[in-house]
């Protein structure tokens, strides 16, 4: 091996305390064009130009620089059990009772076929047909949280349950007191008969009230977005019909049976059905 292709030893360090780096030859065979050793200067050869901004000039202005609050339009999980509760109660009074719907339907337009329904569901008090009554109670109520809701009126708690439970209770008190009025006014006058029979006619046309809202109320949740207003409206028709039938029929039992104070009995009665009806339409007129 001849010393021209001997390769030679270079170390690193060409002493001990050197820390110089490996000389590095430049190229001579490159011809630099140009260096990048700095940033480009910003061409700054045309000013800024000022437009009219799409949002001046017209009467949706912004109000408040706060996030929108989007608004859920999906029915609550707690509206799912009420109706469900409710159709499950319904079924079971109705076969405890072993109530037909052609006679409880007609119950509520004939006298004799009310007494005849009296017995055979051995029904031997108002008690026994209060029930139809908190069943339509239960459905006015969920009406009523809907119809707040659309109204963006101010209810008392920010949970739509708890509202539900109030208006529920609310509804639930009216009611009952309104019947404990009617059997004082009929003990006061001598009438127990003429308002026995007015509660029952009540607690009959309730029945009907509750069973025709039950599919209107699964629409009004759970139906289409097109669907809504339309239930809704179908779902107040269906409440103030079964009122003023049951109220026209109240008035024709209390007629009907013989009775020498049976118009007292009717004067305070539409005091009692009429005064509430005409508060409530000023309520929502203020409101």
């Amino acid at each position: 091996m001849t010393a021209d292709t001997l390769s030679t030893y270079r170390p690193l360090l060409t002493a001990s305390d050197s820390v110089a780096p490996w000389p590095v030859e430049a190229p001579t065979d490159v011809e630099v064009l140009f260096t990048q050793d700095s940033l480009y200067k910003l061409w700054s050869g045309c000013d800024s130009c000022e437009r009219t901004s799409l949002f001046a000039g017209h009467s949706l202005q912004p109000s408040s620089d706060a996030a929108a609050v989007r608004i859920n339009t999906v029915s609550p999980d707690w509206v799912f059990f009420v109706v469900v509760l409710l159709v499950a109660m319904v079924s079971l009074y109705l076969n405890r009772r072993k109530m037909k719907l052609l006679d409880l339907i007609v119950a509520g337009f004939t006298s004799r076929r009310l007494e005849r329904l009296e017995r055979e569901s051995g029904t031997k008090s108002l008690w026994g047909f209060l029930p139809m009554s908190i069943f339509f109670i239960f459905e006015v109520a969920l009406v009523l949280l809907y119809a707040s809701q659309s109204m963006s009126l101010q209810l008392p708690s920010s949970h739509a349950f708890l509202n539900y439970m109030l208006l529920l209770l609310l509804t639930m008190l009216f009611v009952l007191l309104r019947n404990g009025l009617t059997l004082l006014l009929g003990a006061t006058y001598d009438c127990q008969s003429q308002s026995l029979a007015y509660l029952s006619n009540s607690c009959v046309h309730h029945m009907i009230g509750s069973l025709l809202l039950m599919p209107l109320l699964c629409l009004l949740f759970y139906g289409n977005a097109s669907m809504e207003i339309p239930m809704f409206f179908a779902s107040m028709a269906a409440i103030i019909l079964t009122e003023a039938v049951r109220v026209l029929r109240g008035v024709y039992i209390i007629f009907s049976k013989v009775g020498n104070r049976s118009l007292y009995l009717f004067y305070y009665l539409c005091i009692l059905e009429l005064v509430p009806a005409l508060v409530l339409v000023k309520l929502l007129n203020i409101l």
